[in-house]
């Protein structure tokens, strides 16, 4: 068992930060971190090689799906995104979100 102090990007550190990083014994690998990011920010369409579960803590934002369907994310809600899914995300309100991933390994 291991406890991890929560905290999120400061100036020097970007728009995230990872604070676990972990392979497990069946090949899968999980991180948590947090991201801290401002009003009008944008997060460029992509995709990523990971399974992802994002909560906001507070602030909200605008995510777009690969069919170009939006989606209003408030404080207190979570999505999840599957693997290769195109999204972008654009900050509504200055926001911070922690973020869980996972995907096996080969």
């Amino acid at each position: 068992m291991e406890i991890f102090k929560l905290r999120y990007p400061q100036n020097n550190d970007g728009y995230l930060i990872d604070l676990l990083q972990k392979k497990l014994d069946d090949n899968t690998e999980f991180r948590v971190g947090t991201v801290s990011l401002k009003k009008g920010e944008i997060l460029a369409k992509k995709t990523f090689p990971w399974q992802e579960v994002s909560l906001i803590i507070s602030g909200k934002c605008r995510v777009t799906d690969t069919q170009d369907k939006e989606y209003i994310m408030n404080a207190n809600e979570f999505i999840f995104i599957e693997k290769k899914e195109i999204r972008m995300t654009e900050c509504l309100e200055e926001t911070k979100i922690i973020f869980f991933l996972y995907r096996k390994i080969k």
